[in-house]
């Protein structure tokens, strides 16, 4: 009987232990899913070094050229018209230094999230260098976009300010 005993209270003592360390794992799984994750740069670009701008977005084209040596900084490449420079500078804001907490990274099959045809591109050329920022579906559940950069096989969220802004036609474009 003694043995028994003993038995029945290792086994409560065991069973208390576990208890206590699957409680104790759940309150740290709650606490680490709460836990934002932290703001990474996924895409950034100096507007003062760009020369040129292409935007395109479900069949329409904008293509802005920086001029030097005139009055005019920035104008629509197809009509020369100048550009209203304010609202360039606020789009291009949106895009100094784009951050994201959601990223997936190692991605080769880029449908699932509208990058195989994305909706909006976004190209720049600085110097003798090239950028280009790939918008793909809405995620209703996140609020905001997936989006790639410079052909990465890595997806991130970007928040819709930035498809907002260059969501834009030549008419809203041009200086007044």
């Amino acid at each position: 009987m003694k043995i028994v005993k003993r038995q029945l209270i290792v086994l409560v003592l065991l069973c208390g232990i576990a208890l206590t360390v699957l409680a104790g794992l759940m309150i740290a799984g709650k606490k680490q899913a709460e836990t934002k994750a932290e703001e990474i740069s996924v895409f950034s670009c100096d507007p003062s070094l760009l020369n040129s701008i292409r935007i395109e977005t479900e069949g329409r084209l904008l293509f802005l050229t920086r001029q030097s040596g005139t009055e005019v900084n920035w104008v629509l490449e197809d009509s020369g018209e100048a550009v209203n420079e304010t609202l360039l500078a606020q789009m291009l804001a949106e895009i100094e230094d784009v951050k994201s907490d959601t990223v997936i990274e190692n991605v080769t099959d880029f449908a699932p999230y509208g990058l195989d045809a994305p909706s909006m591109t976004i190209s720049l050329a600085l110097g003798g260098m090239g950028k280009q920022l790939e918008i793909g579906d809405y995620s209703a559940n996140a609020h905001r976009y997936y989006a790639r950069a410079n052909g990465e096989n890595r997806v991130f969220l970007l928040t819709t300010a930035v498809k907002a802004a260059f969501d834009i036609t030549a008419e809203e474009l041009k200086a007044d």
